[in-house]
């Protein structure tokens, strides 16, 4: 009787409470509303990193912001498929927002590499072949999003996605004549 006003309370308070909730009510018997949350902590990412003014990009992109949607999910969602997701739309959406307004600094790079490598790491110790297998075009896209940038970025984008790639990617007879995946 008084614990369903105490969660409504921390429900009306706290925007993190909120999101653990929502997460945690989601049911795998409900796609449609996972899909839907999923695209709900998107829009926060992108948010983040663009804004939502009339001029999006100007000012500083909110990286912390950003990564602390990433980690509420995480924390509230036991799904590694809908965790992968957003932890590479953030990379997805952080180099596209480089390529778009140029080179941030060192620090916003390795935002982006150490979330890319907790993508990496969950892979591994997840579903690994099958939850790879979903996301491979993603990943497959990322050295093309990152080519140029610096701050040894698109490098620290080329060895991590060769990792899973070499890992979970190609079975034998997908290799092309130099080793690398094949084009088909």
């Amino acid at each position: 009787e008084k614990h369903p006003a105490t969660v409504q309370e921390i429900f009306a308070r706290s925007p993190e409470a909120r999101s653990f909730l929502a997460v945690r009510l989601a049911s795998d018997d409900e796609p449609e509303a996972t899909a839907t949350m999923l695209e709900t902590f998107r829009r926060r990412i992108r948010i983040a990193f663009y804004g939502r003014g009339k001029f999006p990009g100007h000012g500083c992109p909110h990286v912390a912001d950003a990564r602390k949607t990433v980690r509420e999910y995480r924390n509230a969602a036991p799904d590694s498929r809908g965790a992968l997701d957003l932890m590479l739309y953030f990379v997805e959406t952080g180099t596209c927002f480089s390529q778009e307004y140029g080179d941030i600094d060192g620090e916003y790079f390795s935002s982006l590499c150490t979330m890319l490598d907790a993508a990496v790491a969950l892979i591994k110790k997840s579903a690994g072949r099958d939850l790879y297998a979903h996301f491979r075009p993603r990943f497959l896209a990322l050295p093309r999003l990152a080519k140029g940038i610096g701050w040894c970025y698109a490098d620290h984008v080329d060895d991590a996605v060769a990792e899973v790639e070499t890992r979970f990617g190609s079975r034998e007879g997908e290799r092309g004549a130099e080793g690398q995946p094949s084009a088909s």
